[in-house]
Formats: C-alpha cells, structure tokens, sequence
C-alpha cells in the first residue's frame, strides 16, 4: 500500500499595516512576513490589504444593506481569511487612525473578524509600538478576535544594529527570526482553532536537572511518529510577570539529528537561570522533510522550578 504522507492545510492570512507611508517599517515588516511563509514557513499563505483606499467610516454610505464597492472588497477578503497579522503602529499610546477605521468598517453587520485568530507585530522608537498593541487586543475583545499571546513582538527600529533600509525593507536577520516565531505560533493557534490538532510529537515529561545555583539543565522525554530532521527551540522565560529573558536554539544542536519515529529524549544543558518559581515557556518548531514536504508542529509547555512541572501541549 503506498504511504500517505499528511499535509498541513494552507491557511490564508490577510496582513494589515496601520500605518500608510509609503517607506513604512510596519508595511516593511509585512513584506518580511511575506518572504518567510516562502522560505521556511511552508503552510502559510499571506496576503497584504491595502487599507489605504477605505474611506472614513460613515453609515451614510450604507445603502439597503449593502457598503461601497471599496469597503464590500476589503470586507470580502478579511472574511475569505483564515487569521489576521496586524502591522500595528503607535500613535498617542494607541492604534494609528487608519487601522481603527479598517477595523470599524470590517466590524459592520455582518462583523467579519469573528473567530478569527491574529497577531500583532509593532515597530517604532522607545517601546517599540507596544502600547498599540494592549489596545489593538482591547479592541479585539469585542470583535470576537483571538489573539496569540507569545511571542509578543516589538521592535525598536533606531537602535543599533541597522533594522531596516532607507525603502523600509527588514534587513537585520535576528529580527526575522523573532518574526518567524510569530509566523510559527499564529500558525499552530490556528490549526488548534480550527480542529486540526494532531501532533506528530508529544511530550511525556520534563526533568530538571540542577547544575548550580545559577543554572539548571533540563531533560526532556517525549515520542515522536515522524522522522524529525531539524527545528528551531523558543524559549520564554518569566519571573513573576515581567519578562526575564527570550532564546533561540537549534533543535539539532542539542540532540542529534534526524531523530527516528519512537522515544526520544531532548537534553537543554545550562539554558536557563534556576530562580525558585520562574515560569518558562518553551516552544519546538519540528521540521519533517522525509518527504520532500516541511511539516511544521508547534508545542508549548509550561512549567515551574521546584521540580513542580506542569506541561501541556
């Protein structure tokens, strides 16, 4: 019988920058996004919405139900998405007037962002757009939008090194990593929304392993049913609620690759700081090419030191 190999669905994202200049970052960040999904991010397919053309929202223009030509187009194609990626600027510790207007429009009866999952990404001096972005969610809350909540992406564009070009191209490569993770993770959100919950990994448990006072290693152990040959591991980790620190690694720099269907163990050696109750999250991006075809699963687990763990998938 000839093997069937299992493919992820392609899901559709609509990408929206709020902010118009023509050399904007945010759209730069988007065209980044874009340029991802076909290099390393098979799976996803992002369109960019132009949402210059809309004009200010005014129920005047509602005529019999219906909207005009520019609105009924830009309604359709947030409707024919699968997931929402937000370009968000800061404007006045808020979202910029462009984007709030496309949300007004898109939210009309019938309110087409219900259900949809989305991501946020900001750029900008100081904090780096993330004010916009707690209101961008705020907002959300009554548009029935679900948002992923890591990786939380801002970027401040004026600190060295060089993060974009004079057109507002994304030239730094750190920076497109950290952008991959949140392509990754919208991604995998959702497929969890849409049903699509099979993994080909699953994680049995997690060992923590003390080295000294300020490090800890950590072991874990899971089944795999696919032939993994590479991946990328994100790593969050918290202290109370303030961010203490966020890493990259290579999965085949901690384990040899490829690693054949059965138990595997995964070992993080002197990773991570050991504070009492620092919180860590943990994300593995598994790559499966056996088949010439990359499938992405995204897992996450949290857990506590103490050697308290609690892990979910």
């Amino acid at each position: 019988m000839e093997a069937v190999t299992a493919i992820k669905p392609l899901i559709r994202v609509a990408a929206l920058s709020g902010s118009l200049r023509k050399t904007s970052f945010h759209t730069g960040l988007l065209r980044a996004a874009i340029d991802l999904t076909k290099e390393s991010v098979p799976g996803l397919q992002i369109e960019y919405i132009d949402i210059s053309p809309l004009p200010l929202i005014n129920t005047d223009l509602e005529v019999n139900g219906t909207y005009p030509p520019v609105v009924e187009a830009f309604r359709q194609k947030i409707l024919e998405a699968d997931s929402i990626l937000f370009a968000s600027p800061e404007y006045n510790f808020s979202v910029s007037a462009p984007l709030k207007n496309a949300l007004d429009w898109a939210s009309r009866p019938p309110n087409v962002w219900a259900d949809k999952p989305a991501a946020i990404i900001s750029t900008g001096g100081g904090f780096g757009g993330g004010r916009s972005q707690y209101h961008l969610r705020q907002i959300g809350v009554f548009l029935d939008l679900h948002f992923i909540n890591k990786p939380e992406f801002t970027l401040n564009a004026f600190q060295p090194p060089q993060k974009f070009d004079a057109q507002g191209n994304l030239v730094d490569e750190v920076t497109k990593e950290r952008l991959k993770q949140v392509l990754l993770s919208l991604q995998a959100f959702t497929l969890r929304l849409q049903g699509d919950v099979s993994s080909p990994v699953e994680v049995t448990s997690v060992e923590e392993i003390l080295k000294d006072k300020d490090k800890a290693s950590f072991k874990i152990s899971g089944s795999t049913s696919k032939n993994i040959t590479g991946g990328d591991i994100y790593v969050d980790v918290k202290i109370g609620l303030i961010r203490y620190s966020t890493s990259n690694y290579d999965l085949c720099a901690c384990m040899a690759c490829p690693v054949a269907p059965g138990a595997f163990v995964l070992p993080l050696d002197n990773l991570f700081r050991s504070y009492p109750m620092v919180t860590f999250k943990v994300q593995l991006n598994i790559f499966d090419d056996s088949k010439d075809v990359n499938e992405i699963m995204c897992l996450t687990f949290r857990y506590k030191t103490k050697r308290s763990f609690a892990v979910s998938g």
